[in-house]
């Protein structure tokens, strides 16, 4: 991962708690989500391309990383993952269901 980013040496992987579907990571400044076994490359493709643009017009939305040769997303051991910036914050809490 830090070659395919140009990122220097990571630090231990941190598991991340919340979230649905995804198992997400934390590594220093960057967090890793693992997609669902079910996700395909045209939807994760699809939802990268709608948060970027998202991302572009609203200051709270963070896009994932872009890898060196372009890519947001990898498979590694069957599964796709992606990049993300760390953004400090605490989970948030429901008034009601």
């Amino acid at each position: 991962m830090a070659g395919r980013y140009g990122l220097s040496s990571l630090p231990a992987p941190e598991r991340l708690t919340g979230g649905y579907a995804n198992d997400v990571y934390r590594l220093g400044e960057v967090v890793v989500r693992v997609a669902p076994e079910s996700s395909t490359e045209g939807t994760l493709g699809y939802e990268h391309k709608l948060v970027s643009a998202l991302a572009a017009r609203v200051p709270e939305v963070q896009a994932p990383l872009t890898a060196l040769d372009g890519s947001t997303f990898w498979r590694w051991a069957g599964r796709l993952l992606s990049l993300w910036p760390w953004i400090p914050g605490r989970r948030g809490e429901r008034r009601s269901r």
